[in-house]
């Protein structure tokens, strides 16, 4: 990969409004398709302790790992393609860069954590989470909280936060082990075991993954072989009552053949090895009834690296590059319950991130070498939030101060209210600001002539103000739910790099622009009968650079998602998904096309130590692009057993 970053910045040609956007404002807004809504489920992530999601305010979508298991889907970037108001693109079927455009923002504009802890990429440019590599193994589900958070959780959160939660270990010991194989030679094995022992809970998975994959360019057709390795490990100890202490821990390694872009050719010795790990330990105590606190300590790392070597193909091709980067992270909070009707959650939280990178390359245009300096900076924050819930009403105000090492002090803010009539008809709404500090690779990297800028050590944070407003409905003693949520959000200060059109050189990055994104995400779910369930959303968004008028790159317009889950016996899980993703604008004014994509996954359970499964993915082998030039799968067809004690 080494530099061969594809640009997300804002797009390049912008498509008339016209009246058929009006017209679809309204039809989202009235008639409404969407993502389950399981009222019931307890959620973390949208005011930073457990609470039903009936009561959380804001935005907020879960998926549990059975969900996820229904579908036939093992890797959480195709569990968040269904998400509602959530894009995910990649450059390759396997292996390729994974980002995800949560209600129109930049990838590295979302909040990803594991646990509660930030993972990202601090040497990247835009310090973004590469979705690639990660796996539901040990995955208990995920929560997705759209529009702004940064007023709880600090930078990055301006699209929203998605938190990907571990199982917790329960009951008897129990395990599994998993066999499946498929389409383009692809294998996977999987053991995963969990239990409690007195007050020793723990969970444990680890899996293989190895295919001969396709080729990552649509021109070319050599395959480009793909492997992962993934293991994950939760350990929770109740002490006391009072007192309680954990380890979590994850690691993955992948490594995988691609393309060379530049030429659009194939290139057989063109290899990526990644690493990626997370560790945290955890404390909980409860000093009283009305006072709980937990503190979080926790590392990250990233490792990259890129080689190629010459060949007859390409007899001046020679790569070499490594790219590492870490974190160090703590987070002390405190819930106090003043009143059964008002809580104060408060906190300090401290980071400090580190990058290092080496680059050398030899081409036609001859030799290049990079060597980034060890950098590193860090950040500090105290946040405080009053919730409030009083029977029907819940409510909340949120304010955060952040220190970075690089400027002064960044204040954000949110506001979010909810209220539920006896007619079960609950009316939402909320405002609230955010931002993202400049990334490492921005404030210190040397210049690549004709692809990227210097290093600014004088840039600013991105910032971002937002509104919703929506409403939800509950009909048929909650058989049938169904709502719709109007999103507005102004970005300003982005960062970019600024091309000198003399040199045609990147001179350095820059706060040069404005964006704005808005739109409606409108959602159903209904289950007439216990047997079958059906789930649809739809989201209709508008992008705009508010400098150029052109569209955001890569946010379709129109995107619809239709599951239909039936069980017409006990043993049987039948799984029907359907996602229509339409037009794009990608880079160089290019227009990617809409497409529609369906798959089919089944479960049958044998007996209760025995189960058989199968997927068809694309099921009538649409062809389609997610970056222009990339190559997807067609038609393609997976199945295997597994076995649990």
């Amino acid at each position: 990969m080494g530099f061969l970053f594809v640009r997300e910045r804002i797009g390049e040609v912008k498509r008339p409004l016209g009246g058929v956007s009006v017209l679809t404002l309204l039809f989202c807004c009235s008639t409404v398709f969407a993502q389950e809504i399981e009222l019931e489920k307890i959620v973390i992530t949208p005011h930073r302790f457990e609470e039903f999601l009936r009561a959380a305010g804001g935005s907020v979508t879960v998926i549990t790992s059975e969900e996820a298991k229904e579908k036939g889907l093992n890797t959480v970037k195709d569990v968040l393609k269904n998400v509602l108001g959530l894009d995910v693109v990649k450059t390759g079927e396997y292996g390729g860069q994974t980002s995800v455009f949560l209600r129109g923002a930049n990838s590295g504009q979302t909040r990803v954590m594991i646990d509660g802890v930030r993972v990202y990429d601090p040497i990247s440019v835009n310090a973004a989470f590469d979705f690639a590599h990660l796996t539901m193994d040990n995955v208990e589900r995920i929560e997705i909280v759209r529009g702004p958070q940064s007023a709880l959780y600090g930078s990055d959160a301006m699209g929203g936060v998605i938190n990907i939660i571990t199982k917790k270990g329960r009951g008897k010991l129990r395990y599994s082990l998993l066999y499946e194989g498929g389409a383009h030679n692809t294998f996977r094995q999987a053991v995963d075991l969990q239990g409690q022992v007195k007050k020793l809970s723990y969970s444990m998975s680890a899996s293989r993954l190895d295919s001969d994959g396709i080729s990552q360019l649509r021109n070319t057709s050599e395959e480009d072989s793909y492997g992962r390795v993934a293991v994950s490990l939760r350990l929770d100890y109740d002490i006391t009552d009072e007192l309680a202490i954990g380890l979590i821990g994850r690691h993955t390694e992948s490594r995988f053949h691609y393309d060379d872009d530049f030429a659009n050719k194939d290139d057989a010795d063109l290899l990526n090895k990644s690493r990626q790990t997370i560790f945290s330990s955890y404390f909980n105590l409860t000093l009283f009834d009305f006072w709980k606190q937990k503190l979080q300590l926790s590392q990250t790392s990233n490792f990259r690296r890129d080689t190629n070597d010459r060949d007859p193909q390409f007899p001046s091709d020679y790569l070499r590059d490594w790219y590492y980067g870490k974190t160090e992270q703590i987070d002390w909070q405190h819930i106090f319950e003043i009143r059964d009707f008002y809580k104060i959650i408060t906190g300090f939280t401290w980071q400090k991130e580190v990058g290092d990178y080496y680059y050398f390359s030899d081409s036609i245009f001859g030799p290049w070498e990079t060597d980034f300096p060890k950098s590193s900076t860090w950040n500090r924050g105290w946040y405080i939030e009053n919730r409030f819930e009083g029977g029907d009403f819940h409510g909340s105000f949120s304010y955060r101060r952040d220190e970075h090492s690089l400027f002064e002090y960044h204040d954000t803010y949110k506001v979010d209210a909810s209220y539920r009539f006896k007619t079960n008809t609950k009316i939402k709404g909320g405002w609230g600001t955010a931002y993202k500090a400049p990334t490492l690779y921005q404030l210190y990297a040397l210049p690549i002539p004709f692809f990227f800028g210097g290093g600014n050590i004088n840039l600013q944070p991105e910032e971002s103000e937002s509104y919703e407003a929506g409403f939800e409905q509950l009909l048929f003693d909650e058989k049938l739910i169904f709502g719709a949520t109007y999103f507005h959000t102004n970005f300003k200060n982005l960062i970019d790099a600024v091309y000198n059109p003399v040199t045609w050189f990147t001179d350095m990055y820059m706060n040069v622009g404005k964006a704005r994104a808005f739109g409606c995400e409108a959602q159903i779910s209904y289950k007439p009968f216990k047997k079958l369930k059906i789930v649809g959303h739809y989201t209709w968004m508008e992008t705009k650079d508010k400098d150029t008028g052109n569209e955001l790159l890569r946010r379709p317009k129109n995107k619809f998602t239709l599951n239909i889950n039936y069980a017409p016996y006990e043993k049987i899980n039948i799984n029907f998904n359907v996602i229509y993703v339409g037009h794009r604008i990608d880079s160089g004014n290019q227009l990617l096309k809409s497409y529609p994509k369906a798959d089919l996954a089944i479960n049958y359970h044998i007996n209760e130590y025995f189960q058989i499964f199968g997927r068809l993915d694309n099921l009538f082998n649409e062809k389609y692009e997610e970056v222009k030039g990339y190559a997807t799968s067609g038609f393609a067809a997976y199945a295997g057993i597994e076995t649990r004690f």
